[in-house]
């Protein structure tokens, strides 16, 4: 069975999700229509929509396009054979790499920011969600 498509949308507007979606590509680009729940009926979306990676993060959380994922994990000394006892977070978005979901720093008091690598299952499996680009816009540098 090959991994599972789709997509969450997101209405700048109104603030509101959506997570049923049905996207296709048109000539121009993707289109999308989203079920509003309140008026109970499909309706044309053309706000951002992120796609599903096919991961989850460590606490099973599914992982989409835009998501923000914290890492935190302990800083080690002596080519990494000393556990410092001091531990660091980095925060990184998922974004994708021409073949592949990967990740870009966006805020790291030890690593290089907007520094990007491919393989997401890494970060992934030591990672946890805790926003996406419109939710902690203050990671990205904008104001909330």
């Amino acid at each position: 069975m090959g991994r599972e498509i789709k997509f969450r949308a997101y209405c700048p507007t109104t603030k509101e999700w959506f997570d049923r979606v049905l996207a296709s590509k048109y000539k121009d680009g993707p289109c999308a229509i989203v079920w509003d729940k309140e008026r109970k009926e499909w309706v044309n979306h053309d706000g951002p929509l992120m796609q599903f990676t096919g991961l989850k993060d460590k606490n099973g959380v599914e992982i989409f396009e835009g998501d923000i994922l914290d890492i935190t994990g302990e800083l080690f000394s002596d080519f990494g054979r000393l556990a410092t006892g001091k531990f660091d977070t980095t925060y990184k978005k998922v974004i994708w790499m021409e073949d592949s979901w990967g990740c870009e720093v966006v805020k790291s008091n030890h690593s290089v920011i907007s520094s990007k690598c491919k393989n997401l299952k890494v970060t992934a499996k030591y990672g946890v969600v805790i926003g996406n680009v419109y939710s902690v816009p203050e990671l990205l540098g904008a104001k909330s």
